[in-house]
């Protein structure tokens, strides 16, 4: 069935009240991911296209190889592989595999090529999906349609959505918005992460899994919202920080997870979604904030959001 078709058959309430609360079962979500994704539709219409590709050694140049051969050695290390084999990025199957995908991705795509972030998402969907040829249909899907721009050299899209973010912080979380602002702290420092890797490296797995089905799903938006609730969760930390450097420990910490409380309790899925979707009203003017933000010199004439080299967490 085409996409169009399938997404006429999942848009019921019991479909999108499962996606969303719960998320996709595990046992299916390969598959989910594909037909949500329109995925599938690629595979079809193009078979051995990525075989082809990925056999070809001249493309891409050696320049992007090897930007990407400097990120393969600290994506996901700890992480079990798809059949449970220990720290399987660490190893010749796994960094293969992850290496395949992206350099074949890049000579697909060479306005893109690659871009830091883009090592976490494909070895996100390396431990989901059943072979490399999907991961690399639905990382285009990723990138071209849902999370646009964002991959690009000029970073305009994360920009574009970092401007957006930061009007809505204002707008529904008035409070958090006046204390980073109080302690001269940029969101960007920590959303940068959160956009580009959607939350890996900030939740756990299955926590970040749940926000990629519900992009696939529901599209660009929820990443937006996702932000915004998270915020929402960590409104109360956040109005306990007494300066800037506490609220990068909060929003970023090196060696863990985001927390939902002072106890530690981790910010599940299943708590994400309920508060993105309950507490965070639609954001039915997002494209034209970002038409706006689009056109705007800040965006068109400044400095990409600030970006450190991002290293993975063990899971």
């Amino acid at each position: 069935p085409s996409r169009q078709r399938l997404k006429q058959l999942l848009r019921n309430g019991k479909v999108e009240q499962i996606v969303r609360q719960r998320g996709w079962p595990s046992a299916h979500r390969a598959q989910l991911w594909m037909l949500s994704s329109g995925a599938h539709e690629s595979i079809s219409n193009r078979k051995g296209y990525y075989r082809s590709l990925s056999e070809d050694a001249s493309r891409p140049d050696d320049t992007v190889r090897q930007e990407i051969e400097r990120d393969l050695g600290r994506t996901l290390p700890g992480v079990a592989g798809p059949k449970g084999e220990p720290d399987w990025f660490s190893t010749k199957q796994g960094e293969g595999a992850l290496r395949r995908v992206l350099c074949t991705y890049a000579a697909h795509n060479p306005e893109v090529g690659y871009c830091q972030g883009l090592n976490f998402l494909a070895a996100a969907l390396l431990l989901q999906l059943a072979d490399e040829e999907s991961v690399f249909w639905v990382l285009g899907v990723l990138v071209e349609r849902t999370l646009l721009n964002y991959y690009h050299r000029s970073l305009v899209g994360l920009r574009v959505d970092q401007e957006v973010l930061d009007d809505y912080v204002g707008k529904y979380l008035p409070r958090v918005r006046a204390h980073f602002r109080r302690h001269q702290f940029d969101l960007a420092f920590s959303s940068t992460s959160w956009l580009l890797c959607v939350f890996i490296n900030s939740l756990e797995m299955p926590a970040v899994l749940h926000v990629v089905d519900v992009l696939l799903f529901d599209g660009s938006h929820i990443i937006m919202r996702a932000c915004l609730g998270l915020l929402w969760i960590l409104e109360q930390q956040i109005l306990a920080c007494d300066s800037q450097e506490d609220l990068l420990l909060l929003l970023k910490p090196k060696s863990a997870f985001l927390c939902a409380d002072a106890s530690g309790a981790p910010v599940t899925g299943e708590l994400l979604m309920q508060v993105s979707y309950l507490r965070i009203p639609k954001l039915s003017d997002i494209e034209n904030k970002r038409a706006l933000h689009r056109a705007s010199s800040k965006v068109r004439g400044g400095e990409p959001a600030p970006f450190e080299k991002l290293g993975g967490k063990k899971q």
